[in-house]
């Protein structure tokens, strides 16, 4: 599992040179390193693993390290690095309001990207965007794209749209190359993110948008970005299920969906179920187990659904697909999960970073972790460069032609 260190050391081009600490910035810097020691050690639920990394041992070596630090970026480096003892997901440290993935200065490049095959390939555009799904990327603002073949494609993602991202309304140089070989370089102007900004507690506000649309056959779908801003995303599924009651089918893309709120997971997947007391999953705390009840919904969509998944599918989305699937409601199309799945929370720092840290393992209802391991498609479908340059998206075909087999054969 890569880390933000690692993400942000290998793949995003290095930072302007950071001022010197002042006396009471590097105070602040060894009180922040204090409180992520003490939080894991009192939080963490897996006491054998703590135990494992010498978790109690590290405070002392890595306090003088901060204490040491030329500046912040050196001090965040070594709080990363102790974080990174634990190998787990959802342990990471954001400086002041920047998450990896996130919108600087609020404009994007309009288009989404995927690591496959060892290249950063263009998935999808928005309409009107010069870019063309399966032209891969080489380089951003005259910077090659060097990705170490250890990290893991939802950092790669992340890293990537962070460098496209920036003040909205300027542009950035993309060198590209299409499928025919052909070199294109293009100044993409960045533009507002579509949908919402939302946020919850100290996590950064975000865009989050929903789209619901009807297939041929009489089939749904819906796609969102995120598991947050349930004011507006709760209702807009319920609205789309109930004009669907009837319908043929339903395709959910969660792809790119890196998860969210946990307990939205329950109250979406209650629209799929009429009977209380079904659980996609449980998750472990030191306190004991709690089981992620769904809360169902009537009227309940009884027909098909098929679940769209990829490499960049993490967390809450992990939850709610194996959930759905292991439930017996949902089929999953397309290429394994990220297999970064653990409850977490975020906090402000004395520093003023925000740490986020995992508060408990999730489990599946047959006992499986998805931390680490992920969830693998009932049929694999995965991206690849040639479909994309010839207009095809093989996930979504695969689960229509499921959707439309007759119920029998289903």
């Amino acid at each position: 599992m890569a880390s933000v260190k690692t993400l942000c050391a290998l793949v995003l081009p290095l930072a302007l040179a950071a001022a010197p600490l002042t006396d009471e910035q590097r105070l602040r810097q060894v009180e922040s390193l204090s409180r992520i020691h003490r939080t894991v050690a009192e939080s963490h639920w897996d006491r054998e693993l703590l135990d494992r990394v010498g978790w109690a041992a590290l405070a002392e070596p890595f306090r003088r390290q901060v204490a040491e630090a030329a500046d912040a970026r050196a001090a965040r480096a070594a709080m990363r690095e102790m974080l990174e003892r634990l190998g787990q997901s959802h342990f990471a440290i954001f400086e002041d309001d920047v998450v990896p993935g996130g919108t600087g200065g609020g404009g994007v490049a309009g288009f989404d990207v995927r690591l496959i095959e060892g290249e950063v390939v263009v998935t999808s555009a928005e309409p009107g965007s010069p870019v063309r799904p399966g032209w891969a990327i080489r380089t951003i603002a005259g910077e090659p794209l060097r990705i170490p073949p250890d990290l893991d494609e939802i950092w790669v993602r992340r890293a990537v749209l962070s460098r496209l991202s920036g003040q909205a309304g300027e542009t950035v140089d993309v060198e590209f190359e299409d499928g025919s070989g052909r070199t294109v370089v293009l100044a993409v102007r960045r533009a507002q993110p579509k949908g919402e900004m939302a946020s919850f507690g100290y996590l950064p506000p975000q865009p989050v948008w929903v789209e619901i649309r009807e297939l041929e056959d009489r089939i749904g779908l819906m796609a969102f970005n995120l598991f947050l801003d349930p004011v507006r995303l709760m209702p807009a599924f319920e609205r789309a299920l109930v004009r669907w009651r009837d319908a043929r089918g339903l395709v959910v893309d969660l792809r790119g969906n890196p998860g969210g709120l946990g307990a939205m997971a329950m109250g979406l997947a209650g629209w799929f179920f009429e009977r209380p007391g079904i659980s996609l999953g449980t998750m472990l705390t030191r306190d004991g187990p709690v089981y992620f009840r769904i809360n169902p919904r009537r009227p309940a969509f009884h027909g098909p659904v098929a679940i769209l998944i990829d490499g960049a599918t993490a967390s809450t989305a992990e939850i709610f697909a194996a959930g759905l699937r292991d439930a017996g409601r949902a089929r999953l199309f397309g290429a394994e999960s990220a297999g970064a799945a653990l409850p977490s929370v975020i906090e402000k720092l004395p520093n003023g970073d925000r740490f986020q840290y995992a508060t408990a393992g999730f489990v599946r209802t047959s006992g499986a972790a998805l931390e680490g391991a992920g969830v693998k498609p009932d049929v694999p479908a995965p991206w690849r460069r040639a479909d994309l340059l010839a207009g095809r998206d093989a996930a979504l075909e695969a689960a229509l032609h499921w959707l439309r087999e007759p119920s029998g054969s289903r």
